[in-house]
């Protein structure tokens, strides 16, 4: 398929920070012998928005991966990202805040992920891809959070 401006969104990426990171390494646990086994990870995420003006907002992605049983934790990540969205033409304010909460997942995800991967190595750890994520679904569960609000 081939791309043209009729396919573009309106509000578009503007601007990618990392905001945050914090991490842990549990040095009492060996790290030097081999995972075989995938490993009891608890993955969490929190999005928020900002509307700065009728053209403009931000979206934040926090991401935290630690282990289920905290007794044995080997490692705890938390990454915050934060992007700037700016719109070719004025939105209403509570379609720019919505836009900017369901697009911060899928907008900032793939930062969030490429860092932990990085942060892994860098702990001498073997490298985990967090997974991809069923974005319709996610938006559903958002959508269906909104309406309850509204209601």
């Amino acid at each position: 398929m081939k791309l043209d401006r009729t396919l573009y969104h309106d509000i578009q990426l503007k601007n990618i920070q990392m905001i945050g990171i914090n991490c842990y390494l549990n040095e009492k646990i060996d790290t030097g012998k081999k995972i075989n086994t995938p490993l009891p990870l608890h993955i969490e995420l929190k999005n928020e928005s900002t509307v700065i003006s009728s053209t403009r907002g931000i979206s934040y992605l926090k991401v935290k991966v630690q282990f289920e049983n905290k007794d044995n934790e080997l490692f705890y990540i938390e990454v915050n990202y934060r992007g700037l969205c700016e719109a070719i033409r004025p939105i209403e304010e509570k379609n720019m805040k919505f836009y900017l909460k369901i697009q911060s997942v899928p907008m900032l995800w793939a930062y969030a992920r490429e860092t932990i991967n990085n942060v892994m190595l860098k702990m001498g750890l073997p490298p985990i891809v967090l997974p991809a994520l069923n974005i319709n679904k996610m938006m559903d569960i958002m959508n269906e959070e909104r309406k309850n609000v509204e209601e």
